[in-house]
């Protein structure tokens, strides 16, 4: 199960009004249909605050992948298409902490110019206090958000945790309910995996087939995308257009894919 961090009294979804949540608000995206026969979603990161929020100068980025069908195309795009990060300006009069209110301190730069210590959620892409955040891997995030970088960990606020964890439970437990509501937020990974599920690193559909709640997969691969097989794809295959497809399954870090998981009844 999910590993439970001291603090988080519960992760049942009647406690998510005790969580200041902002939804998402993604970079934008585009999906169009190409003259070699496939879909081609292109996600474009464009930010001028990257400079103060992740410490290199403003920059654009364009991340292109292809897919067989529209509906895949679509889904993968949403669901990689990073968060704007929100903004902390050095002439606004009190900057503070989302969650806690805190103002943000001051820090010299060395420079005329005065900056404050704090932290963006790469998850969601508020600005927190460091007392209001905490440490995932970057697996737990797309790496479409991590703008070409390669930390072992990223900076998430606590309520993006919450919502993580809180995910994850409902999904062990088979409580479809309770997972559309707690996606509803805007604010969850559906295709990145959670670490620690009985010491294995597992992603949503590996952890719905746990929960025993077929409604939950179907929500997950049919509603949402959520590939249970991904294309693999060589140069050579790219150039010959009648070179056969070949797949594989998504695996577990153990290397069990949905149905190993599902033969195993755990």
């Amino acid at each position: 199960m999910a590993r439970q961090r001291s603090g988080s009294a519960s992760f049942d979804l009647s406690e998510i009004s005790r969580h200041a949540i902002r939804p998402r608000q993604l970079h934008t995206f585009s999906v169009h249909y190409s003259a070699a026969n496939r879909w081609v979603a292109t996600i474009n990161v464009s930010d001028r605050h990257a400079d103060e929020v992740l410490g290199f100068p403003g920059r654009h980025t364009c991340f292109s992948f292809t897919f067989e069908s529209e509906f895949e195309a679509k889904r993968f795009a949403k669901s990689y298409a990073p968060p704007r990060m929100v903004p902390v300006s050095s002439n606004d009069a009190f900057p503070c902490c989302f969650m806690c209110k805190v103002r943000f301190p001051r820090k010299s730069t060395g420079s005329s110019s005065r900056r404050f210590l704090f932290q963006n959620c790469r998850n969601c892409g508020v600005a927190v206090c460091r007392s209001c955040c905490v440490a995932w891997s970057q697996r737990m995030i797309p790496k479409t958000y991590l703008m070409n970088e390669s930390p072992h960990s990223v900076r998430v606020c606590k309520s993006c945790d919450w919502l993580g964890n809180a995910f994850c439970i409902a999904l062990l437990r088979g409580r479809l309910d309770d997972a559309k509501a707690l996606h509803a937020t805007g604010n969850v990974n559906l295709r990145s995996t959670y670490p620690d599920i009985r010491g294995e690193a597992m992603f949503p559909v590996h952890c719905a087939v746990i929960g025993g709640n077929l409604d939950i997969l179907r929500w997950l691969v049919d509603t949402h995308g959520c590939p249970i097989r991904v294309e693999r794809t060589s140069a050579v295959q790219q150039l010959n257009q009648q070179s056969q497809q070949q797949y594989k399954f998504v695996m577990t870090s153990n290397g069990r894919s949905v149905l190993d998981v599902a033969l195993a009844g755990k």
